[in-house]
């Protein structure tokens, strides 16, 4: 019989080991292409792993100013909530700046949105600690 709800200590061990695999692949990219996030508490959540982050709301530009701004780029990272307003703004801003040419890399939101419960980017480091995170 399958238990819902709470992990066990296996599967929660399991889950910090992707998620600190995860962090580190992050922080290994972000050196080169920009990642993308939502706000401030966002950028701060990662920064406590490394990562630098370019924030959406950073400046009071409005989207298609951003969006010009990482068309410089080749390449950059979407790492936006998973929540319906987050959703809606990867769907634009992926379109926005694929039609600017840049290539878009959804590859580690889509791992959160598939191997974890993790909703809200900055609370990253809590959903951790409650794995066991040191």
């Amino acid at each position: 019989m399958k238990h819902f709800g709470r992990k066990n200590k296996a599967s929660n061990g399991h889950e910090l080991e992707l998620l600190e695999r995860w962090i580190d692949e992050l922080r290994e990219e972000s050196l080169t292409k920009p990642v993308v996030v939502e706000g401030k508490k966002d950028s701060e959540a990662l920064e406590k792993f490394g990562i630098h982050t370019d924030q959406l709301h950073k400046t009071h530009n409005s989207l298609n100013e951003r969006v010009e701004m990482l068309a410089q780029n080749k390449e950059c990272i979407l790492l936006l909530d998973l929540d319906k307003v987050g959703r809606r703004l990867h769907a634009r801003l992926k379109g926005d700046l694929q039609h600017a040419g840049v290539r878009v890399n959804s590859r580690f939101r889509n791992f959160l949105l598939t191997r974890t419960r993790l909703r809200f980017i900055e609370g990253i480091d809590t959903y951790m600690k409650n794995l066991g995170f040191r």
